[in-house]
């Protein structure tokens, strides 16, 4: 898979969400902002606690990752990770764990949290974040590592029924062009 960097591919992920437009993260935030409770110590829905992870993601990609710390900080406290069933909100919150990790270089310190992650929406039927946790661990590996990740998250968006599963599609046969391009695989 070729990578300009690090920074750019892990921007990368198709919107479901209705908060993203990669060239204006900015907006982003301030959109994924309106969406969080006024009073942080009150009760928070499923959509606000997701909203936090993806707070998380927007100022990582701007680089104020003291900010980041923060809001990963109060993610943690409003949801420790599971022991039993993962939900939704969780199973983003490990996500953006290993991608707050990646963005801080240390993308080896992320590979248990996509696993978890992985294995939490696969139990769950969540097939959008497990193929986003797919591409996470394909990301983080070494390049004749990556197409066994990359394979399990396209075969699982071919099968999805759900539409927002889908949208990975176009991504994922990007990178798996790109993958074969670079170990001489033209056909």
């Amino acid at each position: 898979m070729r990578i300009e960097s690090l920074h750019d591919h892990l921007g990368q992920f198709p919107d479901a969400d209705g908060f993203w437009t990669p060239t204006d993260l900015m907006t982003v935030e301030s959109n994924i902002r309106q969406a969080l409770p006024i009073d942080e110590s009150g009760a928070w829905t499923t959509k606000q606690l997701e909203a936090l992870t993806q707070l998380v993601r927007v100022l990582d990609m701007q680089r104020k990752t003291p900010e980041a710390n923060q809001s990963l900080a109060l993610a943690r406290k409003l949801m420790p990770l599971p022991t039993a069933i993962a939900t939704r909100p969780e199973i983003r919150l490990m996500i953006e764990e290993g991608r707050h990790l990646c963005f801080a270089m240390t993308p080896s310190k992320a590979q248990n949290y996509f696993s978890q992650a992985w294995t939490a929406a696969s139990q769950t039927g969540e097939t959008f974040l497990a193929i986003e946790a797919a591409v996470m661990l394909s990301a983080i590996r070494p390049p004749k590592d990556q197409n066994e990740w990359l394979q399990q998250a396209i075969t699982l968006a071919e099968k999805a029924k759900d539409e927002k599963s889908k949208l990975w599609l176009a991504q994922l046969y990007t990178m798996c062009g790109w993958h074969s391009f670079d170990f001489r695989h033209f056909d």
